[in-house]
C-alpha cells in the first residue's frame, strides 16, 4: 500500500524531514502491485488526519505541477483535435474504442471549443461522466476498465486544473474523487499487470503486451495526477513503493511500432539488449532518490518515449537535479538509437 511524504514546505520539522535533503532508501522486494490505498492515505484525503496542510512551496512544486498538468492537458487537446488518429501515450492503437473513450473524445472536444459562458456546463458534464465511470467500473471487463481509467485521467486533469476560480469542485470534493479513483486503480490492477513471458524474458504476444503496457502506464499516470493535486493543494504527497516491481515505461520504438511484424522484429532486438531483464520502476526511483546513473539507466533513458521522459523530468525537478533531464539526450548517443533507426528504415 502507498505511503506519503509531507509537502516540502511542511512547517513541523520535529516530525517530518524535508525530502529534498534526504536520501530515500526504496524497498525493492515487492513482487506485485495491488492498487490498495493505505489507511493513512485514506484519512489524509478524507480530511480526518491530524497532519496540517499548507500552501505548497512554489520553488519546489510549480515546475512539477506545470509539467504534469501541461503534458496531460496536451493529450486531451490532441484527442480533441485529431480524434483517434493521434493517441495519448497511455492509449495503444491495439485497444478497441469502448464507450468510455468515445465519450471522453466527445467531452474533450466540447472542452476545447467551449465559450467562456459555458464553463460550468462543461464541468458539470465532465463530472457526470467521471461519477458514472466511478460508479460502474466494477462491472466492466478488462478493455472497458482500461479505457474508463484512461478517460478518468484526462477528464480529472481538466476538472482539477483547468478552470481555476471558476471550478465547481471544492478541495474536499476533489479529494473524495481521488479516493474513489483508488478503487478504479485496484480493479484495473486486478486484471493483471505482468505477463509470464515478461518475467521469463521471452517474446509475448503483441496485443497482450500492448494491453498490459497501457494498463501500467495508466496506473502510473493516475498516480502522478494525485501527486500533482497534492502539491497544488498543500497535501502530503503520495509515494507508491508498490510501483517498484512494475517495468518502467516501454521503449519508444516498441510502443510506437506500426504493426505486429515490426514489433516482433524490434522486440527480438530488445530482448538481446536487455539480457539482464526489464528495467524496473524501483531502478528509476532509486536513481532519483540519490543513486548514480548506471548503464541500465542510461540505456532506458535513451529509449524512453514522451511518457517516460515525463516521469524523468518530474523526478528530476523533485530531487532538484535538472541535469538528469539533459542526461537522456546525451546518453542517446551511446545507445541502440543508430541500430533502431537502421531497423526502422528497413520497415
Amino acid at each position: 500500500m502507498c505511503s506519503y511524504v509531507p509537502s516540502a514546505n511542511t512547517q513541523d520539522h520535529t516530525e517530518h524531514k524535508d525530502i529534498s535533503s534526504t536520501t530515500i532508501t526504496l524497498p525493492t522486494g515487492e513482487t506485485s502491485y495491488d492498487g490498495l490505498i493505505s489507511a493513512e492515505r485514506l484519512q489524509i484525503l478524507a480530511g480526518n488526519s491530524e497532519i496540517t496542510t499548507t500552501p505548497p512551496d512554489s520553488h519546489f512544486s510549480k515546475p512539477i505541477i506545470k509539467l504534469h498538468i501541461g503534458v496531460v492537458k496536451s493529450w486531451a487537446r490532441l484527442m480533441a483535435t485529431y480524434g483517434f488518429d493521434y493517441l495519448p501515450p497511455i492509449v495503444h492503437p491495439v485497444q478497441s474504442v469502448p464507450e468510455a473513450l468515445a465519450n471522453c473524445y466527445t467531452l474533450v472536444k466540447m472542452w476545447a471549443i467551449h465559450a467562456e459562458g459555458s464553463t460550468h456546463l462543461v464541468q458539470r458534464t465532465f463530472l457526470s461522466e467521471v461519477r458514472s465511470i466511478l460508479r460502474d467500473h466494477a462491472s466492466l471487463n478488462e478493455s472497458e476498465l482500461l479505457a474508463s481509467s484512461q478517460s478518468l485521467l484526462l477528464l480529472l486533469t481538466i476538472l482539477f486544473f483547468d478552470f481555476g476560480e471558476m471550478s465547481i469542485l471544492t478541495k474536499s470534493a476533489s479529494a473524495q474523487l481521488l479516493i474513489e479513483v483508488w478503487e478504479a486503480k485496484r480493479h484495473l490492477a486486478a486484471t493483471g499487470l505482468f505477463l509470464d513471458e515478461e518475467t521469463q524474458h521471452r517474446m509475448p504476444g503483441w496485443e497482450s503486451w500492448a494491453t498490459v503496457s497501457a494498463k501500467r502506464r495508466t496506473i502510473m499516470a493516475l498516480h502522478r495526477l494525485e501527486y500533482s493535486w497534492s502539491l497544488l493543494n498543500g497535501y502530503p504527497i503520495v509515494m507508491c513503493w508498490e510501483l517498484n516491481p512494475l517495468p518502467a515505461p516501454a521503449a519508444r520504438y516498441l510502443w510506437q511500432a506500426r504493426d505486429e511484424e515490426a514489433w516482433v522484429r524490434l522486440y527480438s532486438q530488445w530482448l538481446q539488449l536487455w539480457k539482464d531483464g526489464t528495467y524496473k520502476m524501483h531502478e528509476l526511483l532509486q536513481f532519483h532518490a540519490g543513486g548514480e546513473m548506471d548503464d541500465r539507466s542510461e540505456l532506458w533513458y535513451a529509449e524512453a518515449d514522451e511518457f517516460g521522459l515525463m516521469l524523468v523530468a518530474e523526478g528530476s525537478v523533485k530531487t532538484g537535479d535538472l541535469n538528469i533531464i539533459s542526461a537522456n539526450y546525451r546518453s542517446s548517443a551511446r545507445s541502440i538509437a543508430p541500430q533502431i533507426q537502421h531497423d526502422k528504415h528497413r520497415l
